[in-house]
């Protein structure tokens, strides 16, 4: 009997619909909302993606200085520092901008 590559995978979808779709009928509701109020959702994903970005360059900054003996450690100390100055400095004239 051969095995395929795609019988584990169809196993883990068949064992799991109920979960995927709720996820589907989750999204198709926060799309539609989207849509209906769509400024109010492009706030909400630029504070979000602002945050992301400065959680990694904070991330980023911490490793450079846990792992200083290694090459470009200045580089990624200025890069952790410039993206979370700058995505600080975009997201605050975005928000102004919105409001």
């Amino acid at each position: 009997m051969t095995s395929n590559v795609f019988d584990t995978g169809v196993h883990e979808l068949r064992r799991n619909w109920g979960w995927l779709l709720a996820l589907g009928i989750v999204l198709i509701v926060l799309g539609g909302i989207a849509l209906i109020d769509s400024v109010a959702f492009s706030v909400i994903s630029i504070i979000f993606f602002g945050w992301v970005l400065i959680c990694a360059g904070i991330v980023e900054a911490v490793q450079a200085f846990r792992h200083r003996n290694g090459s470009h450690f200045f580089l990624h100390v200025l890069d952790g520092c410039f993206r979370s100055s700058l995505v600080s400095c975009c997201c605050g004239t975005r928000w102004q901008v919105c409001w």
